[in-house]
């Protein structure tokens, strides 16, 4: 099952650790580049470390907007371009509500 979403972008958050930290690791594993997000920066940056070469940590409070809006930015112009990417698609769970973002080619 590998190469699923080779190519493609991801942000995941809650990364450092349960639930995040299998969705960073699996998504890496299935070829996506990752940008692993969290409140918990050690933790998080380790993981990323550990991952490797298309992944990247940064700090998110999701309950701070201007976090989010700075980690789909993040996506956008660092992985995608690392990747010569035309892809990415990023999902912010909050409180039980999902915002999806897709950013089209040449956008960012």
């Amino acid at each position: 099952m590998t190469g699923r979403v080779s190519g493609k972008v991801v942000v995941v958050t809650g990364a450092a650790s349960g639930l995040g930290e299998a969705t960073a690791r699996l998504m890496y594993a299935e070829g996506a580049a990752v940008l692993l997000t969290d409140i918990q920066d050690a933790r998080g940056q380790k993981i990323a470390e550990e991952l490797g070469d298309r992944s990247r940590y940064l700090h998110c409070d999701v309950a701070a907007e201007p976090d989010v809006a700075n980690a789909v930015d993040t996506a956008v112009l660092r992985l995608r371009t690392a990747l010569d990417d035309k892809n990415i698609v990023a999902t912010v769970v909050k409180r039980g509500y999902r915002l999806a973002v897709g950013v089209p080619a040449g956008v960012g």
